[in-house]
């Protein structure tokens, strides 16, 4: 009997809208043969269970497991945790999705997709499946409960750092348990659409790897500080400066706090429009590019979720993904979408408008809209309706348009042409040549392309603007790399951009300095003996250089690292315009010739390219956002230039 044959021998149709099914897992030993029995029931009914949260790893149904005295093909994934999870001597009551769904019913998929939040709102506890035991996981599970304890002890005022974390009993930021904490803070379960619902609406979690457990508190309580004051901040000091690869807590941190902000909003009628989770989440991944809406439907309140379709997998995904940009204009009654939209974020050969966002492409750098105040998660209830960049104005209802065929009316002014590029200033290693010392490469590709910058603004025009009587060209490019930003995402002074940049510079040249092995404590070498050391090619660090260098050095370089890690993400590029303006391009899919432009209810400039059209109509590509140092704040909202009418396809 065949796979498929097999899989549908073993499920019955459903009969109402609220039925599910559950897995009974016979007891056994851990290598014993997996055997169960679905059980059908409804949510009203159903007895207690517990619901497994879990990547399925490779799609190929390369095990099997016996079910209803079937032959039921799964993940070799999924058959390793259920031997894990398999209790001794009684059955296990189990809700998995691979098991109780019938996978190849696209029908039966959509339905049960439905009600996907009262399932796992429903279950007893759900168990959060990081992995087996591997990369030292024990220790760094040991280490969450080692920094919490430490961290309840702390006073008011007092945060962990670099420089204090050894006083306060934590190991060294090069002991090998941080590489650990950050490689499980790597795994796939924290980069995965499904699991931020299943998270949500667990009223109970326990997280697993290999044979170990902490609480989902416990994770929560790591991850609720800002990543630039709390522990998280901390363990990716230590990753940086060790520069440890498959060590990424960033993603782990973005997913765990938009969990928590989540479950805080989810019934919030502020949150009017899915866009705000599908930002938060943009870079979480999913083998369906349809899910990376419709696994997020489920955490929004009622009253939003009936502004979209139900889930239905027979719909295209441009279909899906136009709804959820015509929504989110409807509701803002702005162009703010736009800022998740553009060529350079789309993977699917034109198949999309170019104003429509392309959810199914990860993007791991935060659009410069979704920094306007009231679109970001954590600050959807917050009465504060300020935002960063005003640089379309706003719009009236009467002028939103949105034509047949996917074509969108909006009122242009234009900013400037392309006149000059940088290189992309996003540090890529797969684009470099390999070397045995990749970290000093990043340094010397990030001296060489900021410094490429600074040269490019000196053969510029003298920058002149009413606002910035005082500003040098050196000073207007500094502040265009960040965004006009600060680490704090607010806007910063270009004084404070200023100096920060240079205390980056100086972190570059000293980090070489400061991390080789020839590196010696000058305390720990006799006065008499210093002069050889030096001589066999020692560095010896003098107490005040140490802690001029941790104090002073690393805060304002993290502030320019962290500013430009919002602003340019990994394909920002630095431009000159016809007019002597400086732009930061969101992408490196620029060219000599693109046109910048303010659209009308956008907060931001746009990089846009002519696309066909004829005598009487303009049609334009959008590209990406863009910074442009002097427009930002409405300026040409407020010029007698006239508005222009355009179509973006």
């Amino acid at each position: 009997m065949g796979a498929s044959s097999s899989r549908l021998r073993c499920y019955s149709k459903f009969c109402q809208a609220d039925e599910f099914r559950l897995v009974a897992i016979t007891p056994g030993a851990k290598n014993a043969r997996i055997k169960c029995s679905l059980v059908q029931t409804r949510l009203s009914e159903a007895p207690p269970y517990e619901a497994l949260s879990y990547v399925w790893g490779s799609s190929n149904l390369d095990a099997y497991i016996r079910c209803n005295n079937f032959r039921l093909p799964i993940t070799n994934n999924l058959q390793s945790i259920v031997r894990q999870l398999r209790f001794p001597d009684k059955v296990r009551l189990l809700w998995i999705d691979q098991i109780c769904i019938n996978q190849s019913d696209v029908e039966e998929r959509s339905q049960q997709v439905q009600i996907m939040d009262k399932i796992y709102y429903g279950a007893q506890e759900v168990l959060i499946w990081l992995g087996d035991e591997e990369d030292d996981s024990d220790r760094a599970l040991s280490l969450i409960g080692e920094i919490n304890a430490i961290s309840r002890r702390l006073q008011s005022g007092q945060v962990l750092h670099l420089v204090n974390m050894e006083e306060h009993g934590l190991p060294p930021y090069r002991d090998p348990c941080w590489k650990a904490l950050g490689r499980l803070m790597n795994r796939p379960w924290f980069q995965r659409v499904w699991t931020v619902q299943e998270a949500v609406f667990a009223r109970k979690s326990t997280v697993f790897c290999g044979d170990k457990t902490i609480s989902w508190s416990v994770l929560t309580e790591l991850m609720k500080e800002d990543a630039m004051t709390g522990v998280v901040h901390l363990l990716i000091g230590c990753e940086a400066l060790c520069f440890y690869e498959k060590a990424n807590s960033r993603t782990a941190h973005r997913q765990v706090r938009g969990i928590t902000d989540l479950q805080r909003n989810r019934e919030n009628p502020e949150l009017g429009d899915i866009t705000l989770v599908l930002r938060q989440f943009r870079d979480a991944l999913s083998s369906d590019p349809k899910d990376k809406v419709y696994a997020f439907l489920g955490c929004l309140p009622l009253a939003t979720r009936q502004k979209y379709c139900a889930p239905d997998y027979r719909r295209s995904i441009t279909d899906i993904y136009t709804e959820v940009a015509k929504v989110a204009m409807e509701d803002t009654q702005s162009l703010c979408i736009l800022g998740e939209a553009g060529r350079s974020k789309q993977t699917r050969d034109g198949e999309l408008p170019s104003w429509v966002p392309d959810w199914s492409n990860p993007s791991f750098a935060m659009s410069l809209t979704a920094l306007y105040t009231k679109l970001t998660m954590k600050s959807v209830d917050s009465e504060n309706d300020s935002h960063l960049y005003s640089a379309g104005g706003s719009l009236a209802s009467s002028e939103l348009l949105l034509l047949n065929c996917g074509i969108l009316s909006v009122q242009t002014k234009t900013v400037g042409t392309i006149k000059a590029v940088s290189e992309r200033l996003g540090y890529d290693p797969k684009n470099y040549p390999k070397s045995e010392n990749w970290s000093h490469d990043e340094i010397r590709f990030r001296t060489r392309v900021f410094m490429q910058c600074m040269e490019m603004a000196k053969r510029s025009s003298t920058y002149r603007l009413p606002e910035y009587p005082n500003m040098n060209n050196e000073v207007a490019a500094q502040v265009t790399l960040v965004a006009g930003l600060s680490h704090t995402r607010q806007r910063a002074s270009p004084s404070e951009t200023h100096m920060n940049f240079q205390h980056y510079m100086s972190f570059l040249e000293k980090k070489e300095y400061y991390s080789g092995d020839n590196v010696v404590d000058a305390g720990d070498v006799p006065l008499s003996e210093q002069a050889s050391y030096r001589a066999m090619g020692y560095i010896l660090v003098t107490d005040e250089e140490s802690t001029y260098f941790f104090e002073t050095v690393i805060p304002r370089m993290e502030a320019f690292q962290s500013a430009t890690t919002l602003a340019i993400g990994e394909q920002g590029t630095f431009a000159l315009l016809d007019n002597g303006l400086f732009a930061l391009i969101k992408s490196s899919a620029v060219e000599v010739g693109d046109k910048i432009v303010v659209i009308k209810g956008a907060p931001v400039a746009y990089l846009v390219r002519d696309a066909t059209g004829t005598d009487t109509e303009v049609n334009l590509e959008l590209i990406c956002e863009s910074y442009v140092h002097g427009v930002m704040d409405g300026e040409l909202v407020k010029s007698s230039i006239p508005w222009e009418k355009a179509y973006l396809v």
